[in-house]
């Protein structure tokens, strides 16, 4: 029985089971990712976020989700001061249980903020 079962297995992979043929019709594009995403979801994500930061307002974790969604949304004013919000809670707390982590995240993503900032 098992044989059999290998010998079917060996055979439907050997006949290209596991692969999809890619055609350019439908292969994936880099830019996939977000094309679901609709204005209303990300309204209800920042909502569902502003629900969290209302119930945690002393975690740097929700500030910081909401400054990526602030951030896809194209409120990069928005984004920037929630980072800086996160990372200023983030640097009151110890450098602990993956908190430095964090607070490297956050630096690294407000020098970004700082350079959208310049531009008019």
């Amino acid at each position: 029985m098992i044989r059999r079962w290998s010998l079917a297995l060996a055979l439907s992979l050997g006949l290209g089971g596991c692969t999809i043929p890619a055609s350019p019709e439908s292969a994936l594009r880099p830019d996939d990712c977000m094309k679901a995403t609709s204005i209303n979801a990300m309204a209800a994500a920042i909502a569902a976020c502003n629900a969290v930061i209302r119930a945690y307002p002393h975690h740097a974790l929700p500030f910081r989700d909401r400054a990526l969604l602030w951030s896809l949304n194209g409120d990069e004013r928005r984004a920037c001061q929630d980072l800086r919000h996160s990372l200023a809670l983030a640097e009151r707390r110890p450098a602990e249980n993956g908190n430095q982590r964090l607070r490297s995240d956050l630096r690294i993503s407000l020098r970004a903020c700082q350079g959208s900032e310049r531009q008019p």
